[in-house]
């Protein structure tokens, strides 16, 4: 009740993208264990960001998919998130600089 109908929409066929191969996707997952997930709604198996797991996160025809130290809701704050997405937008691949930090 939480999500709403998007996650039904998402996986239903008919509101998917039929080619989406054409498009450059890049996936970014979180490892830290903090959020709605894990705290109302399931267990979720590790590693996950508190509201989806990991191995969740692939995508058919994805260009590229990282793992990062941050929760789920924290990616919209991170600044290592932001940095990853102006990389993969420009690059086409994620920097994977282990010396930067969530």
């Amino acid at each position: 009740r939480a999500l709403g109908a998007s996650v039904a929409e998402w996986f239903g066929s008919s509101t998917r993208p039929e080619h989406i191969a054409q498009y450059d996707i890049g996936v970014i997952a979180g490892t830290v264990a903090l959020g709605l997930g894990v705290m109302v709604l399931r267990n979720l198996p590790a590693p996950h960001d508190g509201t989806i797991s990991v191995a969740e996160t692939h995508v058919p025809g994805e260009r590229d998919h990282i793992t990062l130290n941050v929760s789920h809701s924290g990616m919209v704050i991170s600044p290592r998130v932001v940095r990853e997405v102006c990389e993969f937008l420009g690059s086409g691949r994620f920097t994977r600089d282990a010396t930067r930090v969530g």
